[in-house]
């Protein structure tokens, strides 16, 4: 009996925790039961319920009322208790009694319940834990401290998109601060979900396998609120949507977004992809926070901040721009090199000198070896610091100058390349690192700012990458004088927002420091990292067609269907991860080398390609980039053995590689070079210009006289010169 007992009680309590619609059934079942019950009663006594006007009299005779005249006055006492008055005495007794019933479980219970399930459901609405069935909609997970420019953005592309914003922060506060930067038109068309990224049953509520596309930010955002499990779960998350997407046989690939915290798991992703069984669901575009800032400083230029008025409308953008690291033009004949200081070996700090390694390369290294660019670090535990970087890319410090220096005593310790690569050339990597321990206060640091601005040819920049905003702001208020004298320009990292420096660099009539302080720029805004545009990922693509069809790029291009360029792109996705990164380093180190050239973008548009000197000396620059880009993303040169081994298979093949690039070619030496690069990531490529084969050296000279089609994307000219030839 007591077991029973606790199955009906667990039934009652699973009713009453259910849904709407059990709940409402379970109390529409009960009222059609007592209904039935009380009808089938007063059948039986012979009772009508008529109403008459009160008295016995009144009521009239039960057995002269149709079966339709009892239900209706049934169902007058069940759900209104004013009808009694009415009732013949006698019948009264029944009359109470179904009204009290009636009362009970309409008036009351199914009249509050569905009160409740209105302010269950608002709750539910509130609070995140409601889930729509969307198509082609925007999927954020998590809301780190981007989003609302990411919404803003995604709005202003396309205004009546749909968004989805899943967070396990409480969805109510979340609403409100994210609200507060976007127009109410925008708000109708923003559902939030309290959801785990972590769930496969919560993220495929989500409808992504329907989805547009989806970013996977995280929850992370302030410094007391970093989630140090940020990368794994978010690789969690990714892997859960691939399989989501799977189950449900879609179509196209989804495009992902993917935020990196840390360089080490975001450069896993440069060169090894996803798993092969989700690959083709996902178009995986990881990205980091501290790379994206260093790419918008280095070589795009300028930052776009979203903005928005209070009615919504005309809504734009206010941008800031940054001076490049070659602010006068590096030519062939220049004297002039590039020098960027950072102080604090902050990750934002590291990821800037990066982004400098891979952009700044010149023509006059090619004259002169001594114009090398170089890059120092100033940290109070630079020691430290430098062991940490050269151990991430062991292999670059490997062949380049670096030097270490105590600022207090003045010691310094020089590394150069190791003398087992030097059959690979001489002093060929235009890269140069300097690690300087010392506190950017100190008279000794203050005395070595002076000595680097006043350096003859050089071209200065300083980036303070502290991470504690009022500690910028304090460090490049107070440099040097003469650093302020000569212009130098100053990057100042800020976190939440840039309005302390945007009104000192201000002109003065407008409220700001005037002349004194132009020189500063904000950069490394939480809110402003991500931007949308695509013209750097349209030029890599456009640099990975001209490098597949090398060296006869312009039979391709006459020959070309629409869409091939894409269509090749994409292939890439299949499992050569690591030639996308190549073409979008390249892609990025274009702006540097039109300003090296003297050229801006407007002068491509009337080229079908470089003239054939200009050309050539790009190739070496480029030849030069790349050699840094392969060691930074973790190749390694051939040691002398393997230049042996390399050298006896290309005398025995009697014939140098051929360009293609399939594998099983029957070459013995071209596969022991795939074998090499893919296995062990040793790439024979990686030497002097003047010691690379020539099949190799065509890929460097028709990626450089193609550059006006890579920037532009018009092929015709190209095409039409062909045929004129």
């Amino acid at each position: 009996m007591k077991k029973r007992d606790g199955r009906l009680r667990r039934r009652i309590d699973s009713v009453l925790q259910a849904g709407m619609g059990k709940q409402i059934l379970a109390l529409l079942a009960c009222n059609a039961v007592f209904f039935a019950l009380f009808l089938f009663l007063c059948g039986e006594l012979g009772y009508g319920l008529a109403v008459g006007g009160g008295g016995e009299a009144a009521g009239a005779a039960a057995d002269s009322l149709s079966a339709a005249d009892r239900l209706w006055f049934l169902y007058n006492n069940y759900i209104d208790t004013g009808n009694q008055v009415g009732v013949p005495r006698k019948e009264r007794w029944a009359a109470l009694l179904i009204s009290l019933f009636g009362s009970v479980f309409v008036s009351g219970l199914l009249i509050s319940t569905l009160s409740n399930i209105i302010e269950r459901r608002v709750e539910r609405c509130r609070s995140g834990r409601v889930h729509y069935r969307m198509r082609d909609h925007y999927v954020l997970i998590g809301t780190d401290a981007m989003l609302p420019g990411l919404i803003l953005q995604l709005f202003g592309r396309d205004r009546k998109c749909q968004v989805v914003v899943q967070t396990i922060k409480d969805v109510e506060e979340v609403r409100r601060k994210l609200f507060s930067h976007l127009p109410h038109a925008y708000e109708r068309r923003i559902a939030f979900c309290y959801a785990r990224r972590d769930s496969l049953e919560e993220l495929e509520a989500l409808g992504v396998a329907d989805a547009r596309e989806v970013y996977i930010l995280g929850d992370s955002g302030e410094l007391d609120d970093i989630e140090y499990y940020h990368d794994s779960l978010n690789v969690d998350c990714l892997n859960l949507i691939g399989h989501i997407c799977r189950a449900h046989g879609r179509a196209a690939p989804l495009r992902c977004h993917l935020l990196m915290e840390y360089r080490s798991t975001f450069s896993v992703f440069q060169f090894s992809g996803i798993a092969p069984e989700i690959k083709p669901y996902i178009d995986l575009r990881p990205f980091n926070f501290y790379e994206m800032w260093a790419r918008k400083v280095f070589v795009l230029g300028e930052s776009a901040r979203p903005s928005c008025t209070l009615s919504g409308e005309g809504a734009g953008q206010q941008k800031i721009h940054y001076r490049p690291l070659d602010y006068r033009s590096i030519g062939y004949e220049s004297e002039d090199f590039v020098h960027l200081v950072i102080i604090g070996m902050s990750k934002m700090g590291e990821a800037l000198a990066v982004e400098a390694a891979h952009v700044a390369h010149f023509p006059n290294f090619v004259r002169d070896r001594r114009k090398r660019t170089r890059i120092t670090f100033v940290d109070s535990r630079a020691r430290e610091g430098m062991e940490c970087f050269r151990q991430a890319y062991a292999a670059l410090f490997d062949l380049s100058h670096s030097t270490y220096l105590d600022a207090a005593s003045g010691r310094a310790e020089h590394s150069a390349p190791l003398e087992k690569y030097r059959f690979l050339g001489e002093d060929f990597i235009d890269i140069e690192w300097q690690f300087v321990e010392g506190r950017v206060e100190s008279d000794a640091v203050r005395r070595l700012l002076v000595r680097w601005a006043e350096e003859e040819h050089a071209l200065l920049t300083l980036a303070v990458c502290l991470n504690l905003t009022h500690q910028s702001i304090a460090t490049a208020l107070y440099l040097p004088e003469s650093l302020r004298a000569r212009g130098i320009p100053v990057l100042v990292q800020q976190r939440i927002t840039s309005a302390i420096i945007d009104n000192l660099s201000a002109p003065s009539g407008s409220g700001g420091g005037g002349g004194r302080f132009a020189h500063l720029r904000p950069f490394g805004m939480v809110g402003e990292c991500l931007t949308l545009d695509g013209t750097l990922g349209e030029r890599a693509m456009r640099v990975n067609f001209v490098y597949n069809h090398a060296p006869d790029v312009a039979s391709a291009l006459a020959a070309a269907t629409a869409g091939q360029a894409e269509q090749e792109w994409e292939a890439l996705r299949s499992g050569q991860v690591v030639k996308q990164w190549s073409n979008l380093y390249h892609a990025s180190s274009i702006p540097a080398k039109l300003r090296s050239l003297g050229l801006c973008e407007e002068d491509l548009a009337s080229l079908a390609f470089l003239p054939e000197e200009q050309a050539q000396l790009l190739a070496e620059v480029e030849h030069n980039r790349w050699n840094v880009e392969e060691l930074l993303l973790g190749y390694r040169p051939f040691n002398e053995a393997e230049e042996a081994e390399y050298e006896k298979l290309k005398r025995k093949s009697g014939k140098a590689p051929a360009l293609s690039g399939k594998s099983g070619s029957g070459n013995p030496q071209k596969d022991y070079k795939k074998r090499k690069k893919e296995a062990e990531f040793a790439h024979s490529d990686i030497r002097e210009y003047c010691q690379v084969a020539p099949e190799s050296r065509l890929y460097d000279v028709a990626v450089s006289r193609y550059l006006p089609y890579i920037v532009t994307g018009r092929p015709q000219p190209l095409a039409e010169t062909c045929k004129n030839r």
